[in-house]
């Protein structure tokens, strides 16, 4: 996903300006280097402020990087539906039908939609669904779709008169300095009764202490690294009178059996391995699916995960009152 929010060089706190030296979230310049790049096959630099415990990278950047996401125009010829998975449609299904039962509407905002699964699942379940993301080559799939997405920012003014009944935020909030922003500007566009629905990478995931800085969440596109203490801490000033619910899930059993097989002694190693890592969770995820004694240990062991904290994706769910 991406950011949608075109920050200037520097974001501004309290009339300061913040250096990408700094904690993007408090502006702390106390912070302890958790990767390096010299030191080990982390492919950028990590660090943790002291004063908030926000993890960022090193070198985050408030603009938005265009290059970055350039393969999203490589795919411009293929055919979109190739790429996806049953697996995930069913799954987009399910949180769609929670939604409709959480919510009194039908209208939905994806922002950083990419290339519109969930949008085009959402539309053909009889939502009102809209698309925004800054990767031009997104929106263009999405568009060949037939999907009603646009190369919008999520604060552009277009927007400030507009209210929907869920705000959609997968994968999206670790590519931007200021996830607390995001999540103000989701409750100023939700509707009484409204819900917000967001994920995230979890630092503080069992997959991510097992596997260290070979971590595949680890890389340029992503700006800040959440942990369920540190999400909660930014929705919580954004919702004030919101009923926030945070659990994680998911194991990346995958990653570890993948990372085991294919040692990782270099940055450029990382890289190169992610095609296996990509494949063995597949496997895995068909053999789940397709064995009922394992899908029900996996539902065991996602909420164990998520009790301790440890799941590899974040989730949040902040609902609205009706009066809000």
């Amino acid at each position: 996903m991406v950011h949608i929010l075109d920050f200037p060089s520097c974001v501004w706190e309290a009339g300061v300006a913040v250096s990408a030296a700094a904690c993007p979230h408090c502006a702390s310049a106390d912070s302890v280097l958790v990767y390096a790049p010299e030191r080990s096959p982390a492919p950028i630099p990590v660090k943790r402020c002291r004063h908030c415990s926000l993890v960022f990278s090193a070198t985050w950047s408030g603009t938005f990087e265009a290059s970055l996401y350039e393969y999203y125009r490589a795919r411009g010829d293929e055919d979109p539906r190739a790429r996806q998975d049953p697996l995930n449609t069913r799954r987009h299904r399910s949180l769609l039908e929670s939604f409709a039962s959480a919510t009194r509407g039908r209208r939905l905002l994806d922002v950083g939609c990419g290339e519109g699964h969930f949008l085009q699942t959402a539309t053909a379940m009889g939502w009102d669904a809209v698309g925004l993301d800054l990767a031009e080559g997104a929106i263009g799939i999405c568009q060949k779709l037939g999907l009603n997405a646009s190369l919008t920012s999520f604060f552009d003014s277009c927007l400030d008169g507009e209210r929907f009944d869920v705000v959609f935020m997968s994968e999206l909030v670790e590519h931007v300095p200021r996830g607390v922003e995001f999540f103000a500007r989701a409750r100023a566009l939700l509707n009484p009764g409204g819900l917000m629905y967001a994920t995230t990478p979890n630092f503080a995931s069992l997959t991510r202490r097992i596997v260290g800085p070979r971590w595949t969440s680890l890389h340029p596109e992503h700006i800040v690294y959440f942990e369920p203490s540190t999400l909660r801490a930014q929705i919580a000033s954004a919702f004030p009178d919101g009923r926030i619910d945070i659990s994680s899930r998911n194991l990346g059993v995958g990653e570890i059996i993948a990372r085991l097989k294919r040692p990782v002694r270099h940055r450029s190693d990382v890289r190169a391995g992610r095609s296996d890592l990509r494949e063995e969770q597949r496997r895995l995820r068909k053999l789940v699916v397709g064995k009922p004694v394992l899908s029900d240990v996996k539902e065991w062991a996602d909420r164990a995960l998520s009790l301790a904290g440890l799941g590899d994706t974040l989730v949040a769910r902040v609902h609205l009152s009706s009066t809000g």
